[in-house]
């Protein structure tokens, strides 16, 4: 359902087609719908969306924090099977996670003549609108950690070091071990202990 108000919608007859018809077929692509903010400075982002809908549509693009972002077309028309580059500028401040919202409705002349000079007049009506999301992502507060312990070296015994001589790290002197190599020696001891697990001593 697709209506603000519950009951009927209201039914348009010309040529046999109706909103409540046309809604179903609205598609769109956004690329990219997803954006890892770096830092705190000021960045502009471009986003393709892509119109694959039968008919001509109209978005509005709304921000959750629009005193941080400006939007370089708040409304537009997009005929259908025809793509539009939007730019998305984040303003300097705080690093938190925000959500762009692009509301989509079609605009077939034969319902809503008017809306395509005037896409805005779409969104004052009784219609809601299908909505995509745009997320700008803020870091994860553990991502810093995550790179160093990917970066780091540890040492390892002699015994290790065979392992991995075994295993096909073969590279140089095998004092220090990284942790995607310990990820492969670790994958072998799984294999080795299903083919043949250690049974207890005790």
């Amino acid at each position: 359902m697709y209506w603000k108000k519950t009951g009927k919608p209201p039914e348009f007859t010309l040529v046999g087609v109706t909103m409540s018809k046309a809604l179903p077929f609205l598609s769109v692509t956004i690329s990219p719908d997803v954006y890892l903010i770096k830092g705190n400075s000021e960045q502009t982002v471009t986003h393709k969306i892509d119109n694959l809908s039968p008919f001509p549509i109209v978005l509005k693009i709304m921000a959750t924090a629009p005193k941080r972002f400006s939007v370089s077309k708040n409304y537009f028309y997009l005929d259908k099977h025809e793509a539009v580059d939007i730019e998305i500028k984040l303003s300097l401040g705080k690093i938190r996670s925000h959500r762009i919202d692009v509301l989509m409705l079609p605009c077939i002349n034969t319902l809503n003549s008017n809306w395509k000079d005037n896409p805005s007049l779409a969104f004052s009506t009784p219609y809601k609108p299908i909505v995509r999301h745009i997320r700008y992502k803020a870091p994860r507060p553990w991502s810093s950690v995550v790179e160093g312990i990917t970066q780091h070296h540890f040492e390892v015994s002699k015994n290790i070091a065979k392992l991995c001589s075994d295993v096909g790290i073969t590279q140089g002197s095998k004092n220090t071990i990284s942790i995607n190599e310990f990820a492969i020696i670790d994958e072998v001891f799984a294999q080795n202990l299903e083919k043949d697990p250690v049974k207890s001593k005790k």
